[in-house]
């Protein structure tokens, strides 16, 4: 950190934790079973809730379309204790907490002399805030991935090669970690490829090579093993039920064959059908009838598939209200004066980090200063974008929101102080 105590500098995000402490026991009202369940639960949370229930006795019994990191927490944190989710949700707020703290060091090595405001931005968003008060797995998700580009910062500067591919085989294993949480960190490791240059400028093409290979086994290694015990208890070579339906789903929803509602009903369902083997479905003629439906209507209407991958992004910023009025207790109707003053209020706040981002990478300083950290932002954003596209929203955003927040506000920074600087030189020549 640069200047001021340690301590001091954490008292501004310190505060945005009690803060959201407090929220946790008045609105979420832990004492009031109903109330909490209302709060914490989301379509989503149900189906970990229901992979936990069925790892509790040390064993997975039916096939899911969870992978088991989130479910294996929620048993590690009682979630099966009253009031349900507890304890899981109040780890989320400090997994936010420790992810904020990772953003202003981050900031911090980009040039940001007060990283406690990053910090205390990331902790505000309602998009964070409001995630981490369900059961939910997205906090986790988005901890390992600030603490793998913390450890890339690391390893870009590291001294020497041998250093550069621990560090990157580190990277690998927490993305592997973070791949049994969600299976969106399955692309984890895109990142960093695409961050190699930086690595073999430095250190040359072998080394760099090297620590490409070391991350891409490392990162691979947890999911591996899950599609290995998937495959050998219930045949599906995947590390989720979800892996061969997802890309259906949303593909036959995007060229209109199904809707959303059809999808997790008749459409699935009658598919399954034709898996059928000895009144057994088999999941890997399963997953081959999916894939070739995906490809199918993905060849037929190329461009209904394409463009919300590409298009999309933009709602990964948007300020979900109806959200965040569930998430502060307020009776305010959208469309209202107050629901109004919300959104403007939180668009604010969502806009600024991808707002400074953009700044920064027009400004010839700000590149030259913190272009480790501009091109750590944008490689984690643009993948991940493509990935998600069609789910965008601000959950879906936290994967990589982190890495938008820290190099977003440390270009502000530099550009601010770049700024006074200037003044102030302009005033003494006077």
């Amino acid at each position: 950190m640069r200047g001021g105590s340690p301590v001091l500098r954490w008292a501004l995000p310190a505060a945005a934790l009690l803060l959201r402490l407090v929220l946790l026991q008045t609105v979420g009202r832990p004492s009031d079973g109903a109330r909490w369940n209302a709060w914490t639960r989301e379509p989503d949370s149900y189906s970990y809730m229901e992979m936990a229930r069925d790892l509790s006795d040390g064993s997975q019994d039916s096939v899911s379309g969870r992978t088991p990191g989130y479910p294996l927490l929620l048993i590690a944190t009682g979630g099966q204790a009253e009031p349900a989710g507890a304890g899981i949700v109040l780890i989320q707020q400090l997994a936010d907490f420790a992810t904020a703290i990772l953003i202003g060091i981050v900031s911090s090595r980009l040039g940001c002399s007060r990283p406690e405001i990053p910090s205390t931005l990331y902790m505000l968003l309602p998009a964070v805030a409001a995630t981490s008060s369900r059961i939910l797995p997205d906090s986790f998700v988005a901890l390992l991935a600030a603490a793998s580009g913390w450890i890339w910062m690391e390893a870009a500067v590291a001294a020497g090669p041998r250093r550069a591919v621990a560090l990157h085989g580190l990277i690998g294993l927490i993305l592997a970690a973070g791949a049994a949480v969600k299976p969106v960190l399955l692309f984890g490791a895109v990142p960093y490829i695409l961050l190699l240059p930086f690595v073999s400028r430095r250190l040359g093409t072998v080394p760099a090579a090297l620590c490409a290979l070391v991350l891409t086994v490392s990162a691979a290694s947890v999911p591996m093993a899950m599609r290995i015990a998937n495959l050998r208890s219930f045949g599906l070579d995947a590390v989720s039920s979800q892996d061969g339906f997802e890309q259906m789903g949303r593909i036959v929803v995007m060229t209109g064959r199904a809707t959303q509602v059809e999808v997790f009903t008749s459409f699935r369902d009658s598919l399954d059908a034709c898996a059928m083997v000895d009144g057994e479905l088999d999941f890997g003629k399963r997953d081959s009838i999916y894939r070739m439906v995906a490809l199918s209507e993905a060849k037929a209407h190329p461009l209904e598939v394409i463009l919300p991958h590409l298009l999309s992004w933009p709602r990964f910023f948007s300020t979900g209200t109806g959200n965040t009025l569930r998430y502060l207790g307020l009776r305010i109707a959208e469309g209202s004066a107050g629901a109004k003053a919300i959104k403007l209020a939180t668009a604010v706040l969502m806009l600024v980090p991808p707002f400074g981002l953009l700044a920064g990478l027009l400004s010839r300083r700000v590149r030259r200063a913190a272009g480790k950290g501009l091109a750590l932002a944008l490689a984690w954003a643009a993948p991940m974008a493509l990935v998600i596209g069609p789910l965008a929203g601000p959950r879906y955003a936290l994967p990589f929101l982190w890495a938008v927040v820290a190099a977003g506000i440390a270009s502000l920074c530099l550009l601010l102080q770049s700024r006074n600087s200037s003044i102030t030189k302009g005033a003494s020549d006077q």
